[in-house]
């Protein structure tokens, strides 16, 4: 379903920005890139949701998504084949039949005869992409599963913990330190379901900034898909027909901070869009609000659940 017709886009908000410093509507070049650049840095400052009132960051319901995340268990060699063709620096793997999962990026597959290669991305089930040249045809490839899953691009910070659908393994991942995950591991390397988890940063890139991933224990024996949630750091804007996050509900208040922001760059002294965009950012705050809970659940004995998140970790 497309968004409703009083959504903005990014070309609405970087023209009603060039129409407000006086560059019209179509701005091109440097001018082009410069609303560009406060159409992104209004958005951002939309998502700090600095309350005007409190002086404090509000946190936006839709920055913290439901997801789900594949917990892999190794590809052995010749449960299929992948070939692919070298370009860039890089080689696209298609597999005879779904193997791939996007928490595989930043590992290695081995492929038969041809070498070993980092994965950089997965477009699907059955494609990824490689660093290096990997060209090969029909070729039978394994990855070891180790334990750790890479988070999504946009992961932020873990909201809810890691719990198994029903129907599946039952319960949830408990969490834990990453040095009590690599204390357990030392036990010997098992395989099961997981019932352990620890998030940590990735070793920081420059082109791709920061990263994070999951360490769970022990090491998948199977596929297993827990559902959680996340803060979604969300990516700038670079098309013309992408969608600010938020909604149309939100549509005039992200406006307003764009407007803002490009007043308080280029017309030094003037506050009438700052001033709206602060009682728009209340209004929106109120708004947001609405969507959730008014109870923050139970707050009694946990140990009814199974576990209880305040104990301590025993390890053998």
């Amino acid at each position: 379903m497309s968004q409703s017709t009083i959504s903005l886009t990014f070309e609405d908000l970087y023209n009603e920005i060039a129409d407000y410093l006086g560059y019209g509507r179509s701005p091109a070049s440097d001018r082009l890139a410069e609303v560009k650049r406060y159409a992104n840095e209004g958005c951002a400052r939309f998502l700090l949701g600095l309350d005007p009132r409190t002086h404090r960051a509000y946190t936006w319901s839709f920055l913290a998504p439901h997801a789900t995340i594949t917990l892999w268990a190794s590809v052995p060699t010749g449960a299929t084949t992948v070939s692919g063709t070298a370009s860039g620096g890089s080689t696209n793997l298609t597999a005879s039949a779904a193997s791939f999962y996007a928490s595989m990026i930043g590992h290695e597959i081995t492929i038969t005869d041809v070498g070993t290669f980092t994965i950089t991305a997965c477009t699907s089930g059955t494609e990824i992409t490689v660093s290096g040249d990997a060209t090969c045809s029909g070729k039978t490839f394994s990855i070891d599963a180790d334990g750790t899953c890479t988070l999504p691009d946009d992961f932020a910070y873990l909201i809810d913990d890691f719990h198994y659908a029903a129907g599946g393994p039952g319960g949830g991942l408990r969490p834990a330190t990453v040095q009590e995950i690599r204390a357990m591991r030392s036990g010997g390397s098992s395989t099961g379901t997981p019932r352990w988890y620890a998030v940590q940063p990735r070793a920081f890139g420059p082109e791709t900034g920061q990263r994070w991933e999951v360490l769970v224990h022990p090491v998948p024996g199977s596929d297993h898909t827990p559902h959680y949630r996340y803060r979604m750091s969300p990516d700038k804007m670079v098309n013309d027909a992408d969608y600010p996050v938020g909604g149309s509900l939100h549509a005039q208040t992200v406006l307003a901070c764009c407007l803002a922001l490009a007043e308080e760059r280029k017309n030094d002294g003037q506050t009438l869009h700052q001033d709206r965009a602060r009682e728009l950012l209340g209004a929106s705050i109120d708004l947001d609000a609405k969507n959730k809970p008014g109870s923050l659940g139970y707050n009694g004995d946990r140990s009814v659940c199974g576990w209880d998140r305040r104990g301590t970790v025993t390890y053998s």
